[in-house]
Parts: structure tokens; sequence; C-alpha cells
């Protein structure tokens, strides 16, 4: 259960599973996905797995009033044996549908180590819709600690589930189009993009420029704060793209210096293009890079370091090459897809026995 088919990161994790899975001809496990909205640009990759999705229509309020309702009928008439909810509005819709449909048990995934709900009714919430679940799978140990502090109770329940990304072959060496490379969702100021914008305009040397991928509702405002800086023609605003890789190809460092994280994905897949990579250790970030081993870790909210480390690594060619090596060798080891899956199987597998 999920909001919608979006090419967030979540998303985009829920459909390469379900990729892994289709390929695996020993799965017992068969998956269906329901959502609070129709469409997205993931569904079309979903139907084509073979993967049926439902979506409960839960626009406006009556609808939305009466997804429990949906829910629970969907539950009862599909037989569902686990239901796992990815993400805040699934996850109190799924709370409270648990209340009627008795028949399933109930997995949480916890995504982010911070929440923007930080009113005492919103902990109140969480408290009450975290109860309901058998487990709670978070992608770091970081999102874990949170989740613990934030609601104690589910001390016991949680588990650390880490993202994966499929495996790739080594990427073609490509002329470089960008010198600095960034991903995430312009949602919210939480990839520290504007932190990015300064950074550049801190650059002593102005031919490096930059390219910025995905969409949302702060773009506007970044592009005008890049205008404001003078990198109008040092940064590409490239919205969303299903050129990531070739991107990534084209690019010589990936710099994510976020102000909270779970585990993302972008920051995955850099690292397992073999791209040296810039971040800041929050949220899962430092489970992934080891600074001087498999990136460089800036301080947070500090566009003089990231400044500095994108020309140390631009200038330095034989330490960005061990990077991006080292990266990719580490990723390749500790966060494939495959692994993902087998542990997230083994979870249900587990629930299932007990």
């Amino acid at each position: 259960m999920i909001y919608g088919l979006e090419a967030g990161g979540t998303e985009v994790m829920l459909a390469r599973f379900l990729d892994e899975i289709r390929q695996r001809e020993d799965s017992r496990f068969d998956f269906e996905v329901c959502t609070f909205v129709p469409g997205g640009r993931l569904e079309p990759d979903l139907t084509s797995m073979g993967v049926r999705v439902f979506a409960l229509d839960a626009l406006g309020p009556w609808r939305l009033c009466r997804a429990p309702i949906g829910l629970s009928r969907l539950i009862r008439r599909r037989g569902y044996q686990i239901v796992h909810a990815h993400l805040f509005p699934a996850e109190v819709l799924v709370a409270l549908t648990s209340l009627f449909a008795h028949g399933p048990t109930y997995v949480l995934g916890k995504h982010n180590e911070w929440t923007r709900r930080i009113r005492p009714w919103h902990l109140w919430l969480e408290r009450l819709t975290t109860s309901r679940y058998a487990r709670i799978l978070c992608n770091s140990a970081a999102v874990e600690s949170a989740v613990q502090k934030r609601v104690p109770q589910t001390t016991g329940r949680t588990v650390v589930l880490p993202n994966g990304v499929p495996f790739t072959a080594s990427a073609p060496v490509l002329e470089s189009a960008y010198d600095v490379i960034a991903i995430g969702n312009l949602r919210d100021r939480q990839k520290g993009m504007d932190i990015l914008l300064r950074a550049l305009a801190l650059v002593s040397d102005d031919s490096i420029n930059a390219i910025v991928v995905g969409d949302g509702p702060q773009r506007a405002e970044l592009e005008s704060l890049s205008r404001q800086l003078g990198l109008r023609d040092r940064v590409e605003f490239h919205g969303r793209s299903c050129r990531v890789q070739d991107l990534l190809a084209r690019s010589r460092i990936f710099a994510l210096p976020s102000r909270y994280e779970g585990m993302p994905n972008a920051l995955l897949e850099a690292m397992v293009s073999g791209l040296p990579v810039i971040a800041v250790a929050v949220g899962g970030v430092s489970e992934i890079v080891t600074d001087g081993e498999t990136g460089l870790i800036i301080p947070p909210e500090d566009p003089k370091a990231l400044a500095k480390a994108i020309t140390r690594l631009l200038a330095d060619e034989g330490l960005a090459g061990r990077l991006g090596r080292s990266a990719r060798t580490s990723v390749l080891s500790e966060f494939t897809i495959a692994a993902h899956t087998d542990r997230c199987l083994a979870i249900y597998e587990e629930l299932l026995a007990s």
C-alpha cells in the first residue's frame, strides 16, 4: 500500500523489488499493489511485470474517509496474508483498516530519519498507528534509531532493511557534459539543492557546471536562487528523467548535501555507477559512505565545505577515480536489490511462520 506511483525514491524501490521477484522462478509470494490515487509514471512498469494495481481513488475528504472501508473490502476479497504500508498516508490508512480487517499480518516501511510532523498530536498519531504493525522495516539503522526514539514502544518490532540497487555493468567512459550532478525530489528543502547552488557560486572556476535532476514545488524557488547567484549558464534544471544512468555516466561528481535522509537511492545509484560522491552524514548516508574511502563527507549546511570538496575532486583525478571504484565495489557487495529482496522475503517468511 502506497499513496501513488510517481517516481520517488520509495516508489522506485518498490518497483525494483517487484521486478526482482518477477525474475525469480522460486518465489512463493504473489504481490499486488494498492494506491490512494490512480495512475503514476511507474504504474505501466508494474502492469508490464504482471503486477495487479488497485486504486482506492481516495481524492477529496469524503472519498478519503471511505478509504479504510474500500481497503478492508479489498483485503477480504483478495485474501492477503501480509499488508505492507509505505510512507505516511498509507501508514495511517492501513493502521485504521487493521481495526476492521483482522486476517493479514501488517508491516510498515519507514523511509526517513526525520519527520516533518512534530506537533504533539502528530506524535500521538504515530504512537497509535505504529502499534498496529507486527514489524516496522527501517531502511537504515539511523531511521530505526529515530523511530525508536520517537516511539519507544516500537523497540523489538523494528528491523533494518537497507535499500538496494540493481547490478549494472561498469558505465562506459563518455565525454563529460557535467562537472557535478545532483539527483532528488524538489518537494521541499530536504535534498539541500540550495546548499549546492551556494557552493557553486563560491567555486572560483566559473567554468564548473552542474545539473539538477528532479522536480517538485521547490524547483521555481531554486531556479530563482540560481539566477540571483549568477549561475544561470552554469546550472541546468533537468526535471524528472528516465535517463538517470546516462546522465550519471556523463558527469564527474555526484553531490548530495541533504538535510535529512533515510537511505538515499540516488546516492547508491551514483556509487554503483563509479562516480565519486560528496555527501552529508545524515540518516543512513554514513552507513553507505566512508569518508576518504568510498566518498567525501562534509559538514551539514556548509556551502564552503562543499565548494572545497568539489574543487578538490575535479583537480585530483586520481583521488576521484579511487573513490569511485571503491564506492562501486562497496555497493555491489552490500546494497544490491537482490540482497534487499532476500532480507525482505526472509522477514515475510518469519512473520508467516509465527
